[in-house]
């Protein structure tokens, strides 16, 4: 059978409640946690679930949203277009982190699944198409008056799907300054090819760059080397600052080296005392060829 807890009210808001309470003698209003049912218009209403000192931990509202630290809908995402069955939301340190936690005394581990089909049904399978996104991280800050996409990571099919057959990519993108949605700046192909600043053209790495330093690299030890193009079909290769440029074989073996003055050392490293001479080879005697 059914139990039926009834309010004649046509208030918003009222309704009735399943309440617990521990009591060692008498009657008492109060309670330690609570279940109330309660109206929203004639046909609709929300659960309230409350614990510790009748304080609202959750609600389940009628449009079926679990609200969870909260009690409104926040939907203020893609321009009011989108909202979410799950929020979570407070102001204390609880909710700035989530936890999904595995216990097992093996190498398994939690896993969480970002899933998509082309059904129309819950428990569907039917196949995705070649550039559907399987899931988004989307990272947002407010505005004002909306949450605005800072930086996000999509996983999208990256050619044709089949049986037990998935390929995909993953793409990053962040936000410029002074913009409202985000610019793709990485990718990472079915291939496992990279590309930075633009689609990987079938190398491990693509990189293209909208100023004249295209790349730059450094080590714990004050050297660097940047890679520039500042001139038409030039690409420069630049040390820092009184660095010298070594070119070696066979591990790190050193071959040759172009110095900070610009003078080239091959099988040597000792500059020349002449600050003209641009050029300075070791010729070893005791090697035959």
């Amino acid at each position: 059978g059914n139990i039926y807890l009834t309010s004649n009210s046509s208030n918003a808001n009222d309704g009735n409640a399943l309440k617990f309470q521990t009591k060692t003698s008498g009657f008492s209003t109060s309670y330690g946690a609570a279940i109330h049912g309660l109206r929203v218009g004639d046909t609709s209403s929300y659960l309230r679930f409350d614990t510790g000192g009748q304080s609202e931990k959750m609600r389940l509202d009628s449009s079926g949203r679990l609200l969870i630290g909260k009690s409104t809908n926040r939907n203020q995402y893609y321009g009011s277009s989108l909202t979410g069955n799950l929020q979570v939301e407070g102001t204390d340190n609880n909710t700035r982190l989530t936890q999904f936690i595995h216990n097992q005394a093996a190498q398994n581990q939690h896993i969480l699944v970002i899933g998509k089909s082309r059904g129309s049904s819950v428990g569907d399978y039917t196949v995705v198409q070649d550039d559907d996104y399987l899931g988004t991280l989307s990272f947002k800050g407010a505005d004002g008056d909306a949450m605005i996409e800072g930086a996000r990571i999509d996983a999208q099919v990256d050619g044709t799907p089949g049986n037990n057959d998935m390929p995909a990519r993953l793409t990053f993108g962040t936000t410029a300054d002074g913009a409202s949605s985000t610019t793709e700046r990485m990718r990472i192909d079915s291939s496992g090819h990279v590309g930075i600043g633009m689609t990987p053209s079938g190398v491990r790495l693509d990189v293209t760059s909208t100023v004249n330093d295209i790349a730059r690299f450094s080590g714990p030890n004050s050297g660097g080397i940047t890679i520039r193009n500042d001139t038409s079909n030039e690409v420069q290769i630049h040390s820092g600052n009184s660095d010298a440029l070594i070119f070696g074989t066979n591990g790190e073996n050193e071959r040759m080296r172009l110095n900070a003055n610009g003078q080239l050392l091959i099988g040597t490293t000792t500059n020349p005392t002449d600050s003209s001479c641009n050029l300075r080879v070791n010729f070893d005697q005791n090697t035959s060829s």
